[in-house]
């Protein structure tokens, strides 16, 4: 028997203080519930966006009101910069939340949980946020180094990691630490099959399972709530 789960990820670009898009909380909302995913994760998120036309209480509160508990990390910045991870209560249960795959810089940008399925099968789900290298190369290099050495240890257990990673590897224009999608790869699968730009021209948005991790369907979602692409993974979990 099957389990059928979802996963939504987006940076939700919160952080913009000179965005264009026309946009509210309502029709975030509304974008977020559309595929009726059983994980939300975010990324750039806050109280409230820069320029004010999203309110992220709020949009949390919406979310709440349609099923979802959240999971929040360790710490937020001041900024709207922190991730967020939530999931369908009626799907799926927490059973603990995770420390941060690097626990020494941008804790507000990673939140991991352990959730276990109405079958009783274990499933960990990441949603992170890796900053921009030329800002914190030093940073950045270690918080790969982490994120990789979790994926080579074997765990008996169905893992997805999701959000911005801040690489990009298309059009001939990759970022400094490209590379570390490739090594990445090496133990996780990118359930992505067309490399389709997330961010302008780049694919900065990434999922990342493990191999035992069934995939089912995967789509990148053009959308007017964001600058950001979002991605969906429909999977399943054997029983």
């Amino acid at each position: 028997m099957k389990e059928k789960l979802s996963v939504i990820t987006l940076n939700i670009n919160m952080y913009n203080k000179n965005s264009k898009i026309k946009r509210n909380t309502d029709e975030v909302a509304k974008f977020l519930l559309a595929e009726n995913p059983s994980l939300i994760s975010l990324q750039e998120f806050g109280n409230r966006s820069f320029n004010g036309d999203i309110n992220g209480i709020n949009l949390i509160r919406i979310l709440e009101n349609n099923n979802y508990t959240i999971v929040e990390p360790y710490i937020d910045g001041k900024n709207p910069v922190n991730v967020r991870l939530l999931f369908d209560k009626t799907k799926i249960e927490l059973v603990e939340r995770l420390p941060p795959l690097y626990s020494k810089f941008f804790v507000n940008r990673q939140i991991g949980g352990l959730f276990k399925t109405l079958g009783g099968i274990p499933l960990i789900v990441f949603s992170i946020h890796l900053p921009l290298y030329e800002r914190n190369p030093k940073e950045k290099r270690q918080m790969w180094e982490n994120i990789i050495s979790f994926a080579k240890v074997k765990q008996n257990k169905s893992i997805i990691i999701a959000g911005d990673f801040n690489e990009n590897s298309l059009n001939n224009n990759p970022t400094i630490l490209s590379d570390k999608i490739e090594e990445l790869s090496n133990y996780f699968k990118p359930a992505s099959e067309k490399e389709i730009p997330t961010w302008r021209n780049k694919k900065l948005d990434h999922i990342f399972v493990n191999p035992e991790l069934i995939v089912e369907k995967y789509k990148t979602l053009e959308n007017t709530v964001s600058d950001h692409k979002a991605l969906t993974l429909n999977f399943n979990l054997e029983v």
